[in-house]
């Protein structure tokens, strides 16, 4: 077994959205743990919207959210590490994007929180299986809330997209990262809590060396997942900003990515 450590984001890599996951690779996920390996899933999904999905298929461990702001070992019931956005932070970010006039919205503890409901923010809803909250005013319910903000999100077009990602990355370059995780939401976290930091801190938990730990991703959001000392892949279909940062280019997400690279490397 060449890697003692598969990371794996969720959505366009590991399955599809709501909670749907191919048998094969649950099975394959599960003759790896057999055999001593230890699968971790890494996603900007919530705690409950991924616990849901892990719970479907009898698949355990540590799952890590928010794009790494939250380590949960599911099987001890235990918080592994928790951060997130400062307050300032999340208070000037939230003043740009509700400036552009996008559907808005922030992730603080475990509940996704917004002002306006448009339809937007009703189909992420469908795609992560909760609803949010909606809440009178933002950003005085950031500033007054004692609850950790973990990351935020803005669906608009993909133009606009396009559009608003180069102002944001421009204006806060080093200290915050803006991201996307598909064509229509943007998110913001902070670069203390990406998903990299969050490899380096599975695999000290663990305590496997970077060398024996693969990670694979697809979207722009993987960056930080796939570019570091480990072996990185993105997905065939992947977006083609990311696959620059990643070792390997494997197959589309049709294909079943997670099931093949195990085959090939752990089992």
């Amino acid at each position: 077994m060449k890697y003692d450590l598969f990371i794996s984001d969720f959505d366009w890599t590991l399955g599809l959205a709501p909670d749907k996951i191919e048998p094969e690779t649950v099975k394959a996920i599960k003759e790896y743990e057999k055999k001593g390996g230890i699968f971790v899933i890494c996603t900007g999904r919530s705690y409950c919207s991924i616990k849901a999905v892990c719970d479907k298929y009898g698949l355990g461990g540590l799952i890590v959210c928010f794009q790494g702001a939250l380590g949960v070992d599911t099987r001890s019931n235990s918080t592994i590490f928790s951060g997130g956005m400062s307050k300032t932070d999340t208070i000037d970010m939230l003043t740009d994007l509700l400036s552009f006039g996008v559907e808005t919205g922030v992730y603080i503890d475990d509940l996704f929180h917004y002002e306006s409901s448009g339809f937007g923010i009703k189909e992420y809803e469908r795609l992560v299986g909760f609803n949010g909250k909606k809440v009178d005013n933002l950003i005085e319910f950031v500033k007054n809330t004692p609850l950790q903000v973990r990351k935020c999100l803005a669906i608009m077009d993909s133009e606009k997209k396009k559009e608003v990602m180069q102002i944001l990355s421009k204006k806060y370059e080093g200290r915050l990262i803006v991201n996307s995780s598909s064509t229509y939401f943007l998110e913001v976290v902070n670069p203390e809590w990406s998903k990299g930091k969050a490899v380096k801190r599975i695999a000290e938990y663990f305590n496997i060396p970077l060398s024996k730990v693969i990670a694979v991703g697809d979207s722009l959001n993987d960056k930080e997942l796939v570019e570091g000392e480990w072996h990185g892949v993105v997905t065939g279909d992947g977006m083609e900003e990311v696959k620059p940062f990643a070792k390997e280019i494997t197959v589309d997400f049709k294909d079943q990515p997670v099931k093949t690279l195990l085959e090939k490397y752990c089992l």
